[in-house]
């Protein structure tokens, strides 16, 4: 037994040597100086096992599928291989301003892989302070050409520039044709490993990231640089490489990362992500030559099953494949995915009757193309969440979802016809909403015009005149104007969702009401509200005499002696 024991701590310590020897000096560099996640796999969708630093040295062991397995302070796992470099220029702890090279001064361009300037700074590496910015095409002097970072003079200020961004020849900035600027459109994330996808704040791998959008969701695509798309959801806002985009919804119903296959002798079945063929390779590594290609569904025996990687065989020999592109049952034929989505008319809608804005992208933050008046008829080809994608006359744009219906509404002249009920010059009556809490006023007859005043639904009024389906109101005060459609004989009628609801009226001493944060006189007033308006009473404590109440989209309390069971 002591003698087994030996063997096996002997045989540890030789791996841990070998592997000793046989690792490289790294570095992990970020451009933005961030720092860069270790994971625990090969892949995003791996947990971080720690974080290292911008500029710090790594032992580097071997790449697979662009990830570098490295050892950083007695930690192993995964760097993003465009983050890990040969060497990197001796940072000093302070930048100097004076040439400290004996080379002969030459003169160089700035030059840009994405036509941005490049970042000026203090000192060779991206933890000294940006002092500034050099477009592509500046003429500079180059006093000291390291491999990663140069000592330059711009305009006569020495400061530092990475080399790969200088050019012995003036590049031609003039020869870009300028782009045409292409509508918005969705579009759905997808990857060969089913894993989710970064974001990164830029165009590029060197710009740190935004965040993680995971496989299959929608995104709207609304810019392009070169082979980069800005992309937008709910959530996250960046940039993703063209590949991992797809024009359809992915079939996202694949083999999970952990394998259901049992050891050696089981019958599996090769699966993937987007239904393409899987790489066998020779052994257990990324990086082993590849023996053939299995279509999707090809039924193999597993001769060996490892924790990452299986031994497999077939008809094509034996070879190795990993774990997430087997399954133990058989999957059938790959089903294409279905359109993402069918395309529909619909007509434009408003409640008060007004033009609604078309928008560049989906959100109110973006700017409009148009302005569709109501009974618009569009195409609806694309949603992203409750925005919908629509054409129509040539136009393309976002419209939210509350402002289509299915069908087409009545237009302002479709209006001049009388409504059923008319109340009378003097009438009393109450500001009513079918759907929101709010009732917004107008400036005059047509509802050409807010007046920039809003009242929650159940506001008492007197009715001045009426005309083609409008009437002219006075509340409290002011005279404002509103379409009869927005009128109510009852308190209850005005109200959303009153049905089985407590309706009372507000009844105050002085003409207005105050409803307050908590039942504690000295509380906070959440609002003052007309005398005569009509409320939800939620709940009331006769002992304590208070009551809770909704009026419009406010709730609050209220004393029970400022309330009545009629107006």
């Amino acid at each position: 037994m002591r003698k087994l024991i030996s063997f096996m701590l002997l045989t540890v310590l030789l791996v841990t040597l070998w592997l000793c020897a046989s690792a490289e000096t790294r570095y992990v560099v970020s451009e933005n100086g961030a720092t860069v996640n270790m994971r625990s796999g090969p892949g995003m969708g791996y947990s971080v096992v720690t974080r290292i630093k911008s500029g710090s040295e790594v032992e580097y062991v071997e790449t697979e599928d662009g990830w570098c397995l490295v050892r950083y302070k007695g930690k192993s796992g995964y760097v993003d291989g465009s983050f890990v470099v040969d060497s990197v220029a001796a940072e000093e702890p302070k930048a100097t301003n004076a040439p400290k090279s004996t080379q002969v001064p030459t003169l160089a361009y700035i030059t840009s892989p994405n036509g941005k300037p490049a970042n000026l700074r203090s000192g060779p590496g991206t933890g000294y302070d940006q002092v500034g910015t050099a477009e592509v095409g500046k003429a500079v002097t180059v006093y000291e050409r390291g491999s990663s970072w140069s000592q330059i003079s711009v305009d006569g200020e020495m400061c530092y520039v990475l080399t790969r961004l200088l050019s012995s020849t003036k590049p031609d900035i003039t020869s870009a044709p300028e782009e045409t600027p292409q509508p918005s459109y969705t579009a759905y994330i997808v990857s060969s490993n089913g894993g989710p996808v970064r974001i990164r704040k830029g165009p590029g791998t060197s710009y740190g990231i935004a965040g993680e959008i995971s496989y299959g969701m929608q995104v709207t695509v609304d810019g392009k640089d070169g082979s980069w798309n800005h992309v937008q959801t709910d959530t996250v806002t960046g940039y993703v490489m063209s590949k991992y985009l797809s024009a359809t919804k992915p079939d996202t119903q694949t083999a999970g990362p952990e394998s259901t296959v049992k050891p050696a002798g089981t019958k599996a079945y090769v699966v993937s992500a987007n239904g393409k063929s899987v790489n066998v390779r020779k052994s257990d590594r990324s990086s082993a030559k590849v023996v053939t290609s299995l279509e999707y569904g090809t039924e193999v025996m597993v001769e060996e099953n490892g924790g990452k990687w299986s031994k497999i065989t077939g008809s094509f020999g034996e070879g190795y494949i990993l774990n997430t592109y087997l399954t133990s049952t058989d999957p059938g034929p790959y089903a294409t995915a279905e359109p993402a989505f069918k395309s529909y008319t619909a007509y434009v809608y408003s409640s008060n009757g007004k033009s609604v804005n078309l928008r560049k992208g989906a959100g109110s933050r973006y700017g409009t193309v148009a302005s569709l008046d109501v009974g618009t008829e569009v195409s609806v080809i694309g949603e992203n969440g409750s925005w919908k994608h629509v054409t129509t006359g040539g136009l393309t744009g976002f419209i939210m979802q509350t402002f289509l219906s299915d069908t087409k509404p009545a237009t302002p002249e479709d209006q001049t016809v009388s409504p059923s009920w008319i109340p009378g010059n003097g009438t009393r009556v109450y500001l009513a909403s079918g759907k929101n809490k709010v009732v917004r006023t107008y400036s005059a007859m047509e509802g050409k015009k807010a007046d920039g005043k809003a009242y929650p639904a159940g506001t008492p009024a007197k009715v001045v005149s009426t005309e083609n389906g409008w009437a002219e109101i006075s509340v409290g005060s002011s005279t404002c104007y509103l379409p009869i459609s927005s009128l109510a004989s009852t308190g209850a009628a005005a109200i959303p969702n009153s049905a089985n609801r407590l309706i009372y009226y507000l009844k105050g001493t002085s003409g207005n009401v105050n409803v307050r944060r908590s039942y504690q006189p000295t509380s906070d007033s959440l609002g003052s509200f007309l005398n005569g308006t009509a409320v939800i009473v939620m709940a009331r404590n006769t002992e304590q005499n208070w009551a809770y109440i909704e009026v419009g989209s406010t709730k609050g309390y209220v004393d029970i002696s400022d309330l009545a069971s009629r107006p």
